[in-house]
């Protein structure tokens, strides 16, 4: 080993060629010193509480056991990736003239999300989350994995941060790791340096988990934060690629004197609020449902904002098709009431795929299929229509 990571050093195209296969659990310090930073593929799960964690094809790989099939492809990937770049330096160094200056790398020029540590209960959504934004052409961050030792953790963590362009992070119920000389843990310490250095933050947690059953006091604030999504893997997927590829910008000079009611549901609220936003950069100013509070006042709320709003977006993401067709036939009922009819009307349908079909017929309804990423061009043409 020793050998190979001299030979390793040696090489200006070598890059990461070292690659961890962590069959069971291993402790802090179960690695040799040499490979304690580097990222490994975990063939275990800790998903059963008080027990061993399980290894994933102990006795044999099972032809239903999904998760131990994406991590094999994932490393398939990988090496097939690193030897085609091996193979193309190789080339480039024996067809090309030497270099004034050897050695000097070009940097990338994409989008780097930082997507936080996150507790071992959590391994499998963050890998699925980390696949998703690779295959959308995204760098993700941090590429090696940190000292435990919290000043030398929060230098790399505030080194990676700084090259990044969105701040990603999963949470679940458990707190994580607290060390004696890291009162906070590892998990609000990450929150904390995105937010000291201003990175756009995106949090996620379960729509199941009930936060009230959370006794750490502050751990229950991180939880249900404005930044904190709490919706489907999926829908977090689809919100992570679109805030790190279109970063919000100012609002235009002159706002569009228009107000629009982006009606959702709570499990499509990641969707909502990303045209929401697409909405203020274009100087559009837009109302969301309100959650909580008494069934007669949510009601009310509902009802106003139908009578009084410009235009209105019924966003149809993991919501059954019900709801959106009762929806649909609600606020075409309340603009019988309105003094002056709604400039625009539309469906904004989001993942997951397929969907079926909405079967109405309405007159002058847009139908927006964002499917795989904002899809900004039709919703210029919803805007269009309110201008009008």
């Amino acid at each position: 080993m020793q050998a190979f990571l001299h030979t390793l050093r040696e090489r200006a195209h070598a890059g990461s060629s070292v690659f961890i296969v962590e069959r069971a659990m291993l402790g802090e310090d179960g690695r040799p010193p040499e490979l304690q930073e580097l990222l490994g593929y975990r063939f275990w799960v800790a998903d059963r509480e008080g027990r061993p964690p399980r290894i994933l094809e102990d006795p044999r790989p099972h032809p239903d056991d999904v998760r131990y099939y994406e991590i094999l492809n994932d490393l398939s990937c990988d090496l097939a990736e690193t030897l085609q770049r091996l193979q193309h330096a190789t080339t480039s160094q024996t067809t090309e003239a030497p270099a004034a200056e050897p050695n000097v790398y070009i940097s990338e020029v994409r989008p780097t999300v930082f997507l936080a540590e996150v507790t071992d209960d959590l391994d499998a959504q963050r890998d699925a989350v980390q696949r998703y934004i690779e295959q959308a052409g995204l760098r993700v961050l941090p590429e090696t994995l940190y000292s435990r030792t919290p000043a030398a953790f929060q230098q790399a963590l505030d080194n990676d941060l700084t090259q990044s362009t969105l701040f990603v992070q999963l949470l679940s119920g458990v707190l994580g790791k607290k060390p004696p000389d890291l009162p906070q843990g590892y998990v609000r310490l990450q929150c904390e340096r995105a937010r000291a250095l201003g990175l756009p933050i995106v949090q996620w947690r379960s729509p199941e988990l009930d936060c009230t059953t959370i006794r750490d006091a502050d751990y229950r604030v991180l939880l249900e934060g404005e930044t904190v999504l709490a919706t489907r893997l999926e829908e977090l997927k689809l919100t992570i690629v679109q805030r790190a590829c279109c970063p919000p910008t100012p609002l235009p000079s002159k706002p569009i004197n228009a107000l629009v009611f982006v009606n959702a549901e709570a499990e499509d609220d990641a969707l909502a609020q990303a045209v929401g936003e697409f909405l203020a950069r274009n100087g559009v100013a837009s109302v969301f449902p309100m959650r909580g509070g008494q069934p007669s006042e949510v009601r009310k709320d509902l009802e106003h904002n139908l009578l009084y709003c410009d235009g209105v977006i019924v966003v149809y993401g993991s919501i059954p098709l019900l709801w959106v067709r009762q929806q649909l036939v609600y606020c075409l009922k309340q603009a019988f009431r309105r003094d002056q009819p709604l400039k625009v009307f539309a469906v904004f349908e989001g993942p997951p795929e397929p969907k079926l079909p909405l079967s109405v017929t309405i007159p002058n309804l847009h139908i927006v299929h964002s499917y795989h990423g904002l899809n900004e061009r039709d919703l210029q043409t919803f805007l269009a229509s309110l201008q009008g």
